[in-house]
């Protein structure tokens, strides 16, 4: 068998197959099964995530504290809509109709017990004290499915103080089943 020896130096190796190993014996690569606990870490208390907290979220980690950026989905349909429970696809367009979706922010030091900081940046229900990032405003006029639409943050160290932090999202001026492209768009914010 021809053995060929791999300079690694003190570089950290990843095995995820046979590739780098030349021989063993009593021992196999095995993955870690995933542990999920029956307790979610973190679930809509605020009425402005009612409906519910999406999972295209983003979760950085910055020295001791996890930061996320979430989408948070609000049922507020008009007096005498009921919401639908029957999980049929036309029950997701009305129920879509009447729900607002803001992005926010919470913030955990140990990733499992999460908190909501006051922002003081949008507006909702007459206040400014809560963890709400956008949009500020939708039209009341017109379907409410408008809106940011998911989101990832990153970091740039590059970029300026001021514009470190950067979100890609999918914003929504409207909502017309006949051509996308006219209402929905990929938007750049710091």
């Amino acid at each position: 068998m021809n053995t060929v020896i791999r300079e690694c130096g003190t570089w950290k190796q990843l095995f995820i197959d046979d590739r780098d190993i030349a021989r063993k014996s009593g021992v196999s690569l095995v993955m870690n099964p995933p542990y999920q606990d029956h307790i979610p870490v973190f679930e809509p208390e605020m009425p402005w995530e009612n409906l519910r907290i999406h999972p295209y979220a983003t979760v950085l980690r910055e020295g001791d504290r996890f930061r996320m950026w979430y989408p948070g989905f609000e049922w507020a349909p008009p007096p005498g809509v009921e919401r639908p429970v029957h999980g049929l696809a036309q029950d997701a367009h009305e129920l879509f109709a009447h729900t607002y979706i803001r992005l926010c922010y919470a913030e955990s030091e140990d990733g499992v017990n999460w908190t909501r900081p006051n922002l003081g940046l949008c507006e909702y229900r007459g206040s400014t004290e809560n963890n709400i990032l956008g949009p500020e405003k939708h039209d009341q006029r017109v379907d409410r499915h408008k809106g940011w639409h998911g989101g990832h943050v990153f970091i740039d160290p590059k970029a300026p103080t001021e514009e470190r932090y950067k979100l890609w999202s999918e914003v929504r001026t409207g909502h017309d089943t006949k051509d996308w492209r006219e209402v929905s768009g990929l938007w750049g914010f710091t």
